[in-house]
């Protein structure tokens, strides 16, 4: 890579992590691990985060620690304790860089606005979490308070529903249904109970596994499904809503990322609700990663830190 100004930008997912390098026009990729702070722990990050390093200078005979500005962004960096946290750990690793620790929504929200243009990123993945920021540069946020408290639309939200159907049927309370038998089947076991078991060990991302199932049968008009479908989808809209009213404008352009919009079905949901609820301009799926989000960010504190 060019002997220019160096810049990381790293997308630390709840599953895997993604990091890039620039250098004037040279750029280099490299992935690791999950990088959830929450799911990995302090030292499992810091390890993480050295692995990258590694792998950098490995890819392209980069210095990563010559680095003149770092960003770093994920799930479970949106509290002031946990950026704290990691800021340490990145201001270790690199020690002549700016460095910038945030959330994965705002990655999102530069990676589909650029630094300065008004608009409302949302994120529907595992959990889920919206963004937005005026034209003043002013932000809002709503969501990312993760599956006990929050997570409405997510993958998480459309399984757990799901499976507390299943729980509901089997209690008598309601009515038998394919997405019932369907909760059985995948998580492989004989009955609804059997269920717990399951989600006991796997956490969060077990009941979120769930989730194409369910959207699969709503798109095939099973009918608990689809209405599962369509009220977590009007959730989503209330997120869009909600930033909206903190920022005191209805939303121009609202982009949608996280896995579920890739979901064809859940994404036209999706963008209906939040017309109808937002009474947002446009909505959109962009073809952008978080992590070009944290690059930008990267290369905007050298500037502001220039002037």
């Amino acid at each position: 890579m060019a002997a220019q100004q160096l810049f990381i930008g790293i997308d630390a997912g709840g599953t895997k992590t993604a990091c890039m390098a620039v250098a004037g026009r040279s750029k280099a990729m490299v992935a690791g691990g999950p990088g959830n702070l929450f799911g990995v722990g302090r030292t499992g990050f810091a390890v993480l985060l050295r692995g990258l390093v590694k792998a950098l200078r490995a890819r392209g005979r980069i210095d990563a620690r010559q680095a003149a500005s770092v960003c770093v962004g994920g799930a479970g960096l949106g509290r002031r304790r946990e950026r704290a946290a990691a800021r340490t750990i990145v201001a270790k690793l690199f020690p002549r860089a700016h460095v910038a620790v945030v959330d994965d929504a705002t990655l999102f929200l530069w990676a589909a606005f650029g630094p300065d243009e008004p608009g409302i990123a949302l994120i529907a993945g595992t959990g889920s979490m919206c963004i937005g920021r005026d034209g003043a540069g002013r932000t809002a946020r709503a969501g990312g308070w993760g599956p006990l408290l929050g997570d409405p639309g997510s993958a998480f939200a459309l399984g757990r529903r799901a499976i507390a159907h299943a729980l509901a049927v089997r209690d008598g309370i309601e009515k038998p249904s394919p997405l019932a038998r369907a909760v059985t089947r995948h998580f492989g076991v004989a009955g609804a109970l059997d269920v717990l078991s399951r989600i006991g060990v796997g956490g969060p991302a077990a009941v979120a596994s769930f989730a194409p199932r369910v959207l699969r049968a709503a798109s095939r008009g099973e009918r608990t499904a689809a209405r599962i479908v369509a009220e977590e989808a009007a959730a989503l809209g209330s997120f869009v809503k909600g930033v909206a009213v903190q920022l005191g404008a209805r939303p121009r352009a609202v982009a949608c990322g996280g896995g579920l919009f890739a979901n064809s079905y859940y994404a036209g949901a999706a963008a209906r609700a939040i017309r109808a609820t937002a009474g947002a301009g446009r909505v959109f799926v962009p073809r952008v990663r978080p992590v070009q989000g944290a690059i930008a960010i990267a290369r905007a504190q050298v500037t502001h830190a220039a002037h």
